[in-house]
């Protein structure tokens, strides 16, 4: 029963062209559950359009270490979550002061 309210429930948001965007932010919402606090909160997946997803970071100094980890960050979160993830870009944190 699960599985045909599943299926129906897919199948409607692909009608409606809604599957590709809940994708997606079910992609932002586990990325956030499992690598916000490897880094103690101080990141946040904000946008995942095209196959760029947009990282908020709250530090200067994070930022530019997040930039040295890029490629190997690409291939782990490919590999971990099966999205065509072509690249990462990183962007102040709003409301972040340091």
């Amino acid at each position: 029963m699960m599985e045909r309210i599943d299926s129906t429930l897919k199948d409607i948001l692909k009608r409606m062209g809604l599957w590709e965007r809940y994708m997606q932010e079910n992609f932002i919402r586990e990325f956030n559950e499992e690598y916000a606090a490897r880094f103690d909160y101080n990141i946040e997946a904000i946008k995942f359009r095209k196959g760029i997803l947009t990282i908020a970071v709250k530090h200067p100094a994070l930022m530019n270490n997040l930039m040295m980890m890029k490629p190997g960050m690409i291939k782990k979160v490919r590999e971990k979550f099966g999205v065509a993830l072509k690249d990462i870009k990183f962007t102040r944190m709003k409301g972040s002061r340091t």
